[in-house]
């Protein structure tokens, strides 16, 4: 489980508070050394917080060998009803372990005891250890081992804890149906309006080669007059000059264009921002971080007003005159939806990069700049119902998960009495 928890939620919380090294202890993992290929060929399940992605956890995406078990020293298992906490990287997701499994070292394990239920934990500590954690250097939040033991939680006994996790799990339990049923219908909406794009852009394509011989096909890098990459800059307040900062998490697949809500706040010197600033129309891509459902290659257009700046895993693309951003905007969707740019992707153990040179190398067909427009304003026609349909449908789930959190926090803080 995954909240966003106003830090400001432990100030009227109704149950005594203790830190959480007073009543639980924890371990945390490791992760092998990717230079040995034999450390990642055997049969024990090793959990990273990419799998802490449902209630509870009984399989991983990785194994790894009993060579890297002996190398490290043979660690601590987390074992069946041990919760899975991440404190790293991305803070405060948790899963209660179902099946025998090791970690890597940005998870926490935390076994029942006498003063401590996984069920009540797993809501709870989002909560309050997420309120302990402290930015780091990229203004994410980082737990530590001494935070998190000096974390004050609600001491409680064990049948009030039950009983409150128990509330939580049937409540619970519809919104993420919900949640399901709606995330679901985006998806499908998502992908008929990629196949739509696809089918758009193939036909054009295919009138082409039949007129005059056809549109020529140019490689991406001679359509684009200029291209750099994003800067994260430091905490707002801490340079000359406050903007917006776009980040990928602010990219909306969907639609192909950046969230008009943009939460990140971020500080520059002037000089960069005068370099770097966007302009509305730029086509933003992502170049490094992805997954294995969201590969890095994704291109979305940029239609804000105003100055802001985007973070360094987004590379800016500026097109020379003559070219329509929007059509390429969905040239590039159709693109990487068949999977065009996967060969233009290094992969790491922990990251995704993109080859800039090869994705730059791409050929595509390059009707003249009236037909683009004309290509791109039927799409912006075909899509309008879709788009409409996709923002109702993750309005929709925004304002559900925001209740869950709500109802979360009132409850294991004591504001809600169950």
């Amino acid at each position: 489980m995954k909240t966003d928890i106003p830090y400001g939620a432990l100030e009227e919380c109704r149950f005594p508070l203790v830190p959480l090294g007073a009543i639980a202890h924890f371990t945390s993992g490791w992760t092998p050394s990717s230079k040995n290929s034999a450390f990642y060929s055997g049969v024990n399940k090793w959990a990273t917080i990419a799998d802490l992605n449902s209630h509870y956890i009984s399989d991983t995406r990785q194994r790894i060998s009993d060579v890297a078990v002996r190398e490290a020293g043979h660690p601590k298992l987390s074992n069946p009803g041990d919760l899975l906490f991440s404190f790293k990287l991305s803070v405060g997701m948790t899963s209660i372990v179902s099946s025998p499994m090791y970690t890597n070292e940005a998870i926490a394990t935390f076994r029942p005891s006498r003063y401590l239920d996984a069920g009540f934990a797993y809501y709870a500590f989002p909560v309050f250890l997420s309120a302990a954690a402290r930015p780091n250097i990229y203004g994410a939040p980082l737990l530590s081992a001494s935070l998190i033991s000096r974390a004050r939680v609600p001491r409680l006994s064990l049948m009030d804890q039950r009983r409150i996790a128990d509330y939580l799990d049937e409540e619970v339990r519809e919104m993420d149906a919900l949640v399901v049923e709606l995330d679901n219908l985006v998806d499908d909406l998502v992908t008929r309006r990629a196949r739509l794009i696809e089918k758009h852009v193939a036909q054009y394509v295919s009138e082409a080669s039949r007129e005059r011989g056809g549109y020529p096909k140019h490689s991406l890098k001679f359509l684009i007059s200029d291209h750099f990459a994003g800067e994260w800059g430091v905490e707002a307040g801490q340079n000359e000059v406050d903007v917006t900062c776009v980040r990928v998490a602010d990219f909306n697949r969907g639609t192909s264009s950046v969230s008009k809500n943009i939460p990140t706040t971020r500080s520059y010197s002037t000089k960069v921002l005068k370099q770097k600033c966007l302009s509305s129309g730029d086509l933003l891509l992502e170049k490094s971080g992805g997954g294995a459902k969201t590969p890095v290659g994704s291109v979305v257009l940029y239609r804000g007003s105003g100055a802001a700046m985007c973070a360094n895993f987004i590379e800016v693309l500026r097109l020379k005159n003559g070219q329509s951003n929007r059509f390429w905007a969905y040239v590039l969707r159709s693109s990487f939806v068949r999977g065009n740019t996967v060969p233009c992707i290094k992969q790491t153990t922990g990251i995704q990069n993109l080859d800039i040179q090869l994705f730059f190398d791409q050929k595509f067909v390059v009707p003249p700049d009236k037909k683009q427009r004309e290509i791109a304003d039927e799409l912006d026609r075909e899509t309008a119902e879709m788009d409409s349909l996709i923002k109702e449908a993750t309005e929709l789930i925004e304002n559900l998960k925001a209740r869950k959190t709500a109802l979360i926090t009132e409850v294991v803080t004591g504001r809600k009495k169950v």
